[in-house]
Order: C-alpha cells, then structure tokens, then sequence
C-alpha cells in the first residue's frame, strides 16, 4: 500500500486507476477494505491529511440560509483520512423494515431495494464496525444473558430500540476510527493521495461516462486522475456539491439533468422533549438501569437502549419514525470521566495527577461502578447534573430542502455548499407525539413519568428548538427512475456510466437510526459490484489488446 501527500507526487502524468474513491470515510475505507488485494489498481483521494488541519477544514465552508445548522463544521466533517470516524460517537442501529417501504403518508418514501437484499451483507459490515449482527431488537436479550425487563413495552404504542456502539479494538476506551485501522492494513493494490482536493469530475463530451477527476494540492497544482470507474463518498453535503460544480461539459453540473442533484436534504432533527427530576424522581436508578449503556462482551461494546414510535401508531397516525434516549448531564468531576481523562489524554504532569486524585477521592462510586461492570454486566452510574430525553425524528422529503452553489469560492475556485435545510410540520407532531406517550407508558412500567418541555406539552410546535446531528442524507438519492433521483439501485448515477456514489447523500428516506451502519452496509454491497465491473472492465481491455494484436499479425 502506497500512500503520500500529493505534493510530493513530482510527476505531473496522469494517475491511473481502475477504482477510484473520493474520500476515505467509512463508506470509501469500507469499499477499499472489501477490495483489499484484489487484481484491481485502486486509488483513495482524501482531501484532507492524516491528522486534522485548519486549512483542509476551511474548505468545509458552508453557507446556511434555512433551518440552522448549529453543529460546528469542524467536527462532524472532517477532511483528514478516516474521514468523520475521526470525531463520531460510534453509534451504530439498523434501519427498520418499514424505513424501506412506501407509506401514503410519506411522499417519495419506498427504497428499490428492501431490507431482505442488504441482510446477507450485514455480517461483513458488523464485523467492519466492530459490532454484533444480532443485536438489533428484543432478540438481544439471550447475548446479554439476562432476562427481558417485566413489564416491557408491548409494541403497540413503543418499541424498544437499541444502539450499539462501535469500538476500536486496538484500543476499547475509545470509539472505532477507521483511518488509523485502515492504514494497519497489508493492502498491495491501494494507494493513497491525501491533501488532495477533487476541483472537478471529468466526463467525456456528451456527459455520459466517466473519464476521472481532477485534483488539486495545497499549492493548487493541478493533476488528473483517470478511472473508469469512480466512487464519490464524500458525505451528504460534499457529493452534491461536488457533482453541481462540475460544469465543464454540463453546465448544470454532472448527472444533474433532471434539476435533483442536492435536493431532498434530510437531517435527523434532534431536540430535548423531557427531562426528569434529580432530587424529586423515584426510581431513577431502575431508569437509569434500563436506558442507560451496558456492556455484555468485548466485541460488541456498549448498548443504549432507548424507545422508538410503534409502526401501529405510525400508521394509524400517519407519523414519521422518531425515537428517544437518556442523556445524562455528567458533573465536572464524575469519577469516571476524570479517570478516563487521565488513561487517555495525560496532559501536563499537575494536570494529569489532578485528574487521577479527583477520581480517587470517590473511591465507594469507582468500587460500585466496578461491581456492576464486572459482575452484573450493567454501565457505570455516572455522577450528574441533570437527566433529559432527547430524540430524533426522520424527515419527509422536500425537494425544496436542499444543497446548491453559493456565490462565494473556496480557495481552488471551486462554489461553497450553499444549505437550505427545513423541517416540516408531521417532524415536529411525530416527535410530541412520543413524548406524550413516553410520559403515559412510563409508569405502567414502574418507572417515572419525566416533564415534558413546554413547547410539547402547550403543542406549540412552531416553538420546537430542534438542531442537527450533521446527518446528511437523501441528495443524491437512490431510485429506479432519473426522474425522481440522481442514482440507480446499484448507486451508479442515472445516464453518468461509470460514475458511484456511496454514503447517506442516496438514501431516498433516512428513518430515525444513525446512518453509519447503512453507510456500511450499502457500501460492501457496492464494493461486490464494483468487483465484478472492474472485471468485465479488464476482460474487455484484454479482448481488445487480443484483437489488436490479430490484426497486426495479419
């Protein structure tokens, strides 16, 4: 495996290549990981480096002119290798089977493809995560070796969901990051170009097949990458942006002849809708309990278990699916955060020692977090301030929501993202609407009813203070007609041969769950079909030299 910044690169030839994948993601690494090693020249291009640089971030640059985009760009996309694995949480869930399907109520909902064609690629994109395959719904109970919680929630109203959390390997205290895992791999067939930013995707004249891509350096050399067959994964925002700035040949961008590129922008709107009471609420430890994070083996981490919308109240509702979650407020000098902060971030010695007395000076919650992590298989019980439900809530699509070009250039010349992101009506009542029934279900099952937050409980929605997780999706989406999205159900761009796209930018709906198991998923079952077009490409490249060769014999 080759890898080098692209300055150092002194040919000014073009780069050949029979792969090429824009970003090193977990949708790119998954794809190179799946193509490890085989007969086929594959080439990452990664515009930023291997640690996180200000001048890479600064080509983030957005323009925001609808909802607010709260989340600082710096953190959740980032251009360094590995790409947003650098700064996630490792939460990971599968969609629903429902998330697939039409549903009346949800205009251009229905996936072409269904959940049963992406299980037999579920094993390989767990194993890829770091998680358990199995460990999705109630089913999870007998791996955790413990009983079903009596009562439980019946499905009718709420269901239980789960998420797991994906854990580096080398090192379990920390969530997985895919760049560092990556570059530990014996991989002969891949090279590396990082600080190197895509400026174009180059097609032939008529716009209808891929040729490659330019690239440029910091310096902003320019060199050419030729592939027949090319992978944008550069996230939600980045792959639109990417397509509509290529304007050479197509002056409204590259597969943008039906005006759908960078439409359908959906999020996960995410807000707080109640919070519980530290010194008044009963049974808080019991909640704790039950939706808080537990681990039950090595490879599989930690598990948050939280409650989601029944498909029977969406429906009879006509609502989206949404869920929520506890999320507890930790006090500055909670033993575990404290202890944690010393064994991986040793600052300064007074500093690194003060973390370290702080966390003993709570010796009876350090021993009592043990007891329960070893032998009972439970998490820890973290010192807080404070205890709130927050969830998050799939979007309807809205062809009005979307990416497009600012006025204003990056530093290469090439538009910034220009974000006009809404949130509809049936977002904000499907929301209230699990918070309501949170608040009746609760106490059927022995636990406290929280507050609701005023705007949920007055149903005032306009008043709902949502913010987004930077989960991007649906702009490049996926349908079997290039009249109603911009890929093909094997994620090739309508009219564009050659030319992917893998990530959350095709998910026609984007349900309640963190994209990042999906983004595997759908980027393993890619990387079987990449394999097998990369070898009829070199089938048709070797027939042809036989043919020239024959004629020259003649």
């Amino acid at each position: 495996m080759g890898i080098q910044s692209l300055e150092t690169v002194g040919s000014d030839e073009p780069i050949r290549a029979d792969i090429c994948l824009i970003g090193s993601g977990p949708a790119g690494l998954a794809i190179a990981t799946e193509l490890k090693n085989e007969k086929i020249r594959l080439v990452i291009i990664e515009s930023g480096g291997l640690e996180i640089q200000a001048r890479s971030d600064a080509l983030s640059e957005i323009e925001s002119i609808g909802m607010p985009r709260v989340m600082d760009q710096t953190k959740v996309r980032n251009r360094v290798f590995g790409g947003t694995s650098h700064t996630w949480k490792g939460r990971c869930a599968m969609f629903d089977s429902t998330d697939f399907e039409f549903r009346p109520w949800v205009p251009l909902s229905g996936w072409p493809i269904n959940l049963d064609q992406l299980s037999p690629f579920v094993p390989r994109a767990c194993s890829f995560l770091g998680i358990e395959p199995h460990c999705q719904g109630i089913e999870i109970w007998p791996h955790l070796g413990r009983p079903r919680p009596e009562p439980d929630l019946d499905g009718q109203t709420l269901s239980p969901f789960f998420w797991q959390y994906s854990r580096d390997v080398k090192n379990p205290l920390d969530y997985m990051r895919f760049g560092p895992r990556f570059l530990r791999l014996q991989q002969d067939n891949c090279r590396i170009l990082y600080n190197a930013t895509v400026t174009h995707v180059d097609t032939n004249q008529e716009g209808t097949v891929i040729q490659g891509v330019e690239i440029a350096d910091q310096a902003n050399r320019r060199l050419k990458v030729v592939s027949p067959l090319v992978v944008l994964c550069a996230g939600g925002i980045e792959n639109p942006r990417l397509l509509l700035a290529s304007q050479r040949v197509v002056p409204a961008g590259v597969g943008n002849e039906c005006d759908l590129v960078g439409r359908y922008l959906m999020d996960h709107p995410r807000c707080t809708i109640a919070h519980f009471d530290l010194k008044k609420t009963k049974n808080l430890s019991e909640l704790r309990d039950r939706y808080g994070s537990f681990r039950f083996c090595k490879r599989a981490g930690a598990i948050v278990q939280g409650v989601a919308l029944s498909e029977n109240v969406q429906r009879k509702e006509a609502l989206l699916n949404c869920a929520a979650w506890l999320t507890e407020i930790r006090s500055a000098d909670d033993p575990w955060d404290r202890l944690k902060l010393f064994v991986l971030k040793p600052g300064p010695e007074g500093r690194h020692l003060k973390d370290l007395f702080s966390a003993l000076r709570q010796p009876r919650t350090l021993v009592e977090g043990c007891r329960r992590r070893i032998f009972e298989g439970r998490g820890l019980l973290h010192q807080l301030d404070g205890l709130v439900l927050d969830a998050m809530v799939e979007q309807t699509p809205d062809a009005n929501s979307r990416v497009s070009l600012a006025e204003r250039r990056d530093r290469f010349g090439v538009p910034i993202s220009r974000i006009d992101w809404r949130i509809g009506d049936k977002e904000r009542r499907s929301i209230a609407r699990l918070a309501f029934l949170i608040a009746e279900e609760f106490p059927n099952l022995g636990l406290p009813a929280p507050y609701l937050v005023r705007w949920v409980k007055e149903r005032d929605y306009k008043a709902a203070e949502f913010y987004d997780p930077a989960h991007p999706s649906g702009t490049t989406r996926m349908s079997e007609s290039p009249s109603e999205g911009v890929v093909d159900p094997k994620s090739q761009v309508h009219g564009v041969s050659g030319l992917y796209i893998a990530g959350s930018s095709v998910f026609p709906t984007n349900g309640h769950a963190n994209p990042t198991m999906m983004i595997v998923l759908l980027a393993i079952r890619l990387a079987e079909h990449l394999r097998h077009q990369s070898r009829k490409s070199a089938g048709a490249c070797l027939s042809s030299v036989s043919r020239t060769l024959a004629e020259a014999e003649r």
